[in-house]
């Protein structure tokens, strides 16, 4: 008898320990479910509409002139703002490729599909480089040859350290677009076929 008690003793002490381990071990597992759920993850800092700013309105702007012709054959300044950077002459030079604005009224100047290859300025003279679609694309005529010169020169003499203007096509020299306008020495600006009137 006193054994059988024992025995039962024993086996009602080895219930109780299972349960309490049980017990421990739900609350364990909800204690760190809970943990895990409260643990929030960082939220997306998203900027407020304000603070999206684009970098071209941050960078510092300057006017230049460009110039285009009208229906008269005369060239007419358009005044337009670049990005202030170190090389404002080639900027310059890209934004006079893509022609003039649409409601100006006013006609491109350098022929389709020309672009601006390289360009350096020493010794008061600026050589720029412009791509062979310059001269195979020139629809041609002393006027028009006129134009495309000198608006290229005009638009490149308006910066202090540039005097005269050597163009090349592709990288070489060539003796003219057209025939009619000498490109074998570097050329000064010309104001006589600059138009004030639009």
């Amino acid at each position: 008898m006193y054994k059988k008690m024992q025995r039962f003793f024993v086996i009602l002490g080895l219930l109780l320990i299972m349960g309490c381990l049980g017990a421990c071990s739900e609350e364990g597992e909800e204690e760190a479910t809970v943990t895990i759920n409260q643990v929030s993850q960082p939220e997306e800092q998203v900027p407020a509409e304000e603070d999206v700013v684009v970098l071209q309105d941050v960078m510092d702007k300057i006017p230049v002139v460009l110039y285009f012709a009208d229906e008269l054959g005369c060239l007419v300044a358009q005044q337009r703002e670049i990005p202030k950077v170190d090389g404002i002459a080639r900027v310059t030079m890209q934004e006079l490729a893509k022609g003039p604005d649409p409601q100006s009224g006013l006609l491109p100047t350098l022929p389709p599909g020309t672009h601006l290859k390289d360009i350096n300025i020493k010794d008061g003279v600026c050589i720029v480089d412009m791509s062979r679609e310059l001269k195979e694309n020139h629809a041609g005529g002393s006027s028009g040859e006129m134009l495309t010169v000198y608006s290229i020169v005009n638009t490149l003499t308006q910066f202090p350290t540039v005097e005269r203007v050597k163009i090349l096509v592709n990288g070489q020299v060539v003796n003219t677009l057209a025939g009619h306008v000498d490109l074998s020495v570097p050329l000064g600006r010309n104001d006589s076929i600059i138009t004030s009137s639009q």
